[in-house]
């Protein structure tokens, strides 16, 4: 599997797009381009690519220097529950390290809570409605390169 960063004006991010919609909106019933948001154009944009195939993807909007929050990550449905989630999110935090990011969070639905805590995020809030669906914001500090194991 190969991930790499894409621009929002290249040639993968329709697909991108697409695959947010199908794993995201499209099963709260919203409609196509209900995904794309604002800080779309500001954020950085990693796919994971299998087979010449766009199977996962996963956004990051920095706050600062050295946070900022993980958003849209998606897994195609042939791919998930396979360890490929887990992989994208951490190359997304070994890239991330590497640019001098040190804490992350996530808004993440009370379907993926028990993923991001395997990840090492821990939950900051109660759950909240945001964007449709319940969710609470988590956080993880990162101090090294993790191994890829979310430990």
């Amino acid at each position: 599997m190969q991930f790499k960063f894409i621009d929002p004006e290249g040639p993968e991010y329709e697909t991108e797009c697409m695959l947010r919609w199908e794993s995201l909106a499209k099963p709260l019933g919203l409609p196509p381009d209900a995904e794309l948001i604002a800080q779309d154009e500001k954020s950085m944009h990693m796919i994971a690519v299998e087979k010449k195939k766009i199977i996962g993807c996963v956004c990051f909007l920095a706050h600062n220097a050295s946070e900022g929050e993980i958003f849209h990550m998606a897994v195609s449905e042939d791919y998930q529950g396979r360890g490929f989630g887990r992989k994208l999110i951490h190359a997304m935090e070994q890239a991330l390290y590497e640019k001098g990011f040190r804490q992350m969070k996530v808004f993440a639905g009370s379907d993926a809570e028990g993923f991001y805590k395997k990840m090492g995020y821990h939950p900051e809030e109660e759950f909240i409605k945001r964007n449709g669906a319940q969710c609470r914001l988590m956080k993880k500090n990162i101090t090294h390169v993790q191994d890829g194991s979310g430990k």
